[in-house]
């Protein structure tokens, strides 16, 4: 049982995706059995989805148009029934059987085809029920509230050491040959693994702009998070930011934040919930939040405050495949500088 698409590459022939969908009875979990590599599974996941929302669609364009012609059927049953009751001349005898001829046929043509058109909306909206689709969680595109700042560098690093006893630094290049390294590759940080257990990591010159994309990845223990501290440390107070550990915040102190905010920030941080594929009846409702529920409320609350650097430790912990695939198209989307130390493959590749 893995949310880790690394290992699904690796080990698994077939997978068992447990999803979340909506019929017409209501929200149920169901079970896939799908074949092939993670990127496989996702290909059609993609076009299992497309193709369910496709239908939906047309089924409820058809539900629509039939309600348009009953509207359009009872207006001119009404014009035609007005026209009935007008008074002929009482010397016009052809006219008063025209209308006697006309009352009978618009009583029985009224009837049957109300009768004909009602049965063909009734059985688009049964169709249209009928469609099982994914559990409307995901917000889609997020319309962010946050501005880059317009500094030209939020935080700098020189060349040096950063100790693991105290995370100081230190820029003595003499330091480095003692230390085992850290690696700048474009905007990726890769740490390799202390093997000779040394006390110091040695780092690259580190510059992250504005609207930068920073990934740190290493092994556990490699230093990631004691470089990250370092960095920082650089950091000026007067920038707004948001950090989030990994340890997820309590979840009621995370309700009666929500519940203090404004209508609109409240709405603004529910929009930013969902999105994560967050389930915004349980949080309405009160109910009990996840691990992973509470993590994408702390980056929900986090962003109403509109934060131009976001400094994310393992965000996708207690995550599973789809919502970290909101995650990522969510972050991949923020207009900030983002600083993000993951081991997690989708997210890494997403960041690319």
């Amino acid at each position: 049982m893995t949310h880790d698409i690394a290992v699904i590459d690796r080990l698994a022939s077939r997978s068992y995706l447990l999803h979340r969908v909506h019929d017409d009875t209501g929200n149920h979990t169901v079970m896939d059995l799908h074949e092939g590599s993670w990127e496989d599974i996702e290909r059609q996941v993609d076009e299992r989805d497309m193709t369910a929302q496709r239908q939906l669609a047309q089924a409820k364009s058809e539900t629509k148009r039939l309600v348009a012609e009953r509207v359009q059927r009872r207006e001119k049953t009404r014009r035609a029934a007005a026209a009935s009751m007008r008074v002929p001349d009482r010397h016009d005898h052809d006219a008063s059987k025209r209308k006697k001829l006309a009352k009978g046929g618009l009583d029985a043509g009224v009837s049957r085809n109300v009768a004909r058109l009602e049965g063909r909306i009734a059985a688009a909206r049964q169709a249209q029920e009928g469609f099982v689709t994914e559990t409307k969680r995901r917000g889609g595109v997020v319309n962010f509230t946050v501005e880059p700042s317009k500094r030209h560098e939020l935080m700098h690093l020189e060349p040096g050491t950063i100790s693991f006893e105290n995370g100081a630094y230190s820029g003595d290049t003499d330091d480095r040959e003692a230390a085992y390294g850290a690696k700048m590759e474009g905007e990726h940080i890769r740490i390799g693994e202390n093997g000779g257990k040394s006390a110091m990591l040695a780092i690259p010159g580190i510059s992250v702009g504005p609207r930068d994309r920073i990934l740190v990845t290493g092994p556990n223990g490699s230093g990631k998070t004691t470089l990250v501290n370092a960095l920082m440390n650089t950091l000026d107070p007067d920038i707004p930011r948001l950090v989030i550990e990994q340890n997820a915040d309590d979840p009621q102190h995370l309700l009666d934040q929500l519940a203090q905010l404004d209508g609109t920030d409240r709405q603004e941080a529910l929009g930013y919930f969902v999105a994560q594929n967050g389930n915004v009846h349980a949080v309405l409702e009160g109910g009990e939040l996840s691990p992973g529920e509470c993590r994408k409320l702390m980056l929900a609350l986090g962003l109403v405050q509109k934060p131009q650097i976001l400094i994310l430790d393992e965000p996708t912990n207690h995550l599973d495949l789809s919502s970290k695939r909101a995650l990522a198209a969510m972050l991949y989307a923020y207009p900030g500088a983002l600083v993000l130390v993951t081991h997690d493959e989708l997210m890494i590749e997403a960041m690319r």
